[in-house]
């Protein structure tokens, strides 16, 4: 027996697997992620969590072209834990005399708006109890911080104004 029998082998299902890889329109999980911009982990992380379909074949995974539109048009980067404060944050923000306020005039009157709009709907957020202050200071900084989650904060006052206008 030869020794270079499983170089063949392997070289010969290398060359299948391209060509099947080339009919099929798959992907690999790195050109996956390059098409995605994101990392090989995150769509690794998409597979295993049943958001990307994928085949196994051997110890690899193989994506079809067309099924990446199904996660495409998701948000980049990780999602904030502070988004849900958009509304009310772009709500306090933008009155009159908000870079006027102490940190902490800030920090209770984001408070006192996250706690009336959660009556209004007959919700309640997470909000570490006796930490309140504190939590609405790191919403505001997060906010500050971040333009593209302030644009976001912007856009989802934006929408809640158009639809009060709708409505009466």
């Amino acid at each position: 027996m030869s020794m270079h029998m499983p170089t063949q082998n392997r070289t010969t299902n290398e060359s299948k697997l391209t060509s099947a890889k080339r009919s099929m329109n798959l992907l690999t999980t790195e050109e996956s992620a390059e098409r995605l911009g994101v990392t090989k982990r995150r769509v690794q992380a998409m597979i295993r969590d049943g958001r990307l379909p994928a085949e196994k074949m051997g110890r690899d995974w193989f994506i079809r072209e067309e099924d990446l539109a199904l996660v495409a048009d998701r948000k980049p980067g990780r999602p904030t834990q502070f988004a849900i404060f958009g509304s009310d944050y772009k709500t306090v923000s933008s009155e009159s005399g908000w870079n006027a306020l102490t940190k902490e005039k800030q920090e209770a009157r984001l408070f006192a708006e996250v706690k009336m709009r959660d009556a209004e709907r007959n919700t309640k957020r997470a909000i570490p109890e006796g930490r309140e202050n504190e939590y609405m200071r790191r919403v505001i900084n997060a906010f500050e911080a971040k333009p593209a989650l302030k644009a976001r904060a912007k856009k989802a006052g934006a929408k809640k104004a158009s639809k009060k206008a709708t409505r009466g």
